[in-house]
């Protein structure tokens, strides 16, 4: 599911309008397709060591929630507070309306279009990646670079999408975290640090993947 929300993300018109600017045209499918491979990969990786190293602190912090009685501070009451609810309202209405199309906070096709236009009438310079991907034209780098310059110039038309599946991913990882203890005492088994995966906590890697996946398909 999370995979087919990357896909359809890569034909909003953000992505679209920075795919073209990545050259992507210059290259063959096999360059392109290992450039995707290498480079979700990478994300893969990444997002493994983060979330494993989150899994780490929470026990290291808490014994896997077996000293949770004994903190001063009650998480139930920070869920359930008014301040709290109202953040949480308020953030899902921006971003729901976001999407919507109802407000526009950033700003990002509009900026987008700007400083393109800017570029091309010589009154920016372009950046390091621009000029890397224009002067590697074809070559494996190049494919590389311009998936992260994709990701990183639709970051201001997608922080919505960014916020969903950075929110999806604490969820998930929170209720690993929660119901592990249980099941470790339903099984009879002793591991205190056993993190159950009742929830893929892996979201973000495969959002990207979906996401990169649209310009790598196009044909050659």
């Amino acid at each position: 599911m999370f995979f087919m929300i990357g896909v359809t993300l890569s034909i909003h018109p953000a992505s679209i309008m920075v795919g073209t600017n990545t050259y992507i045209e210059s290259q063959n499918k096999w360059t392109r397709w290992n450039g995707y491979i290498i480079f979700v990969l990478f994300l893969f990786v990444m997002d493994l060591f983060l979330t494993n190293a989150v899994y780490l602190a929470f026990y290291d912090i808490y014994g896997n929630l077996k000293n949770i009685g004994h903190l001063d501070v009650n998480f139930m009451d920070i869920f359930f507070s008014e301040s709290f609810q109202v953040v949480v309202a308020v953030l899902f209405l921006l971003v729901v309306f976001q999407v919507l199309g109802l407000v526009d906070v950033a700003h990002g096709e509009r900026n987008l279009s700007f400083y393109y236009s800017q570029v091309e009438a010589g009154k920016a310079q372009p950046s390091w990646m621009e000029r890397y991907m224009e002067s590697e034209k074809g070559s494996l780098g190049a494919s590389i670079i311009g998936l992260l310059y994709m990701l990183w110039m639709t970051k201001r038309s997608m922080w919505t999408y960014m916020v969903c599946v950075v929110w999806f991913k604490v969820l998930a990882m929170l209720v690993n975290v929660l119901v592990s203890p249980v099941i470790n005492r339903i099984m009879h088994t002793n591991n205190e640090l056993a993190t159950h995966v009742i929830l893929d906590p892996y979201i973000i890697s495969y959002v990207l993947a979906g996401f990169f996946m649209g310009p790598c398909s196009v044909t050659s």
